[in-house]
């Protein structure tokens, strides 16, 4: 639920500004829910997105001053708001987020994903945190229906991938030098290691006694 002004001082007007306030918040989890966080303000005109954040600039003074009579006014416009945008995106030939990833298992019992945008990001933390996919659209809860499975994801964008990569250096280096090197897990040889195994390890016995 939005936050708003602690100058609401009686329950009347605590109710009234709830009253305001709740249907509009309902609609823009529904829109983050169907086009993901911030999507949709990248897919609408430079006019459509301005005439928006006049709108949002005059939601946000009224939920800041506890003024619900404010509140009754642009609530309804900045959900009609939501709607056109929303037309426009898909008059555009814009679809509604569908969330893409990829996985690979660390070393340490979490799950790597990779998304393509923060949009996608969001909808699979967003899927984590109400803690089940049935309050999510179809198409966005069928991929990321593995958050039930109870496994600790860490989830990366493909843009924050190509800033970090660079930083690694040598593996870096080794990749543009072997294309198609491929980076695996390694086990590190102790000193001693040789040793041990050349005094105690069953499987020298077997090889001494092979006949080369």
């Amino acid at each position: 639920m939005t936050d708003y002004a602690a100058g609401l001082n009686t329950p009347w007007a605590h109710d009234q500004m709830f009253a305001h306030v709740a249907p509009v918040d309902a609609a823009f989890v529904a829109s983050e829910r169907k086009w993901g966080v911030g999507r949709l303000e990248t897919l609408v005109s430079p006019a459509t997105l301005l005439a928006y954040r006049r709108g949002w600039i005059q939601w946000r003074e009224a939920l800041q001053t506890g003024d619900h009579h404010a509140a009754a006014t642009v609530g309804p416009k900045m959900i009609g708001a939501l709607a056109f945008m929303e037309a426009e995106a898909i008059a555009a030939g814009h679809p509604p987020l569908v969330v893409e990833t990829w996985e690979a298992r660390i070393d340490d019992g979490r799950v790597l994903v990779i998304v393509h945008t923060t949009a996608e990001a969001s909808a699979i933390a967003q899927a984590a945190k109400l803690g089940g996919d049935g309050q999510l659209p179809p198409d966005i809860a069928s991929a990321v229906r593995h958050q039930q499975e109870g496994r600790e994801l860490v989830v990366w964008t493909m843009a924050e991938l190509a800033r970090v990569l660079p930083t690694l250096g040598l593996v870096d280096e080794i990749k543009r030098t072997w294309p198609g090197a491929v980076v695996q897990k390694v086990t590190t040889t102790l000193e001693g290691d040789a040793a041990d195994w050349a005094r105690s390890d069953p499987v020298r016995g077997a090889i001494e006694g092979m006949d080369w």
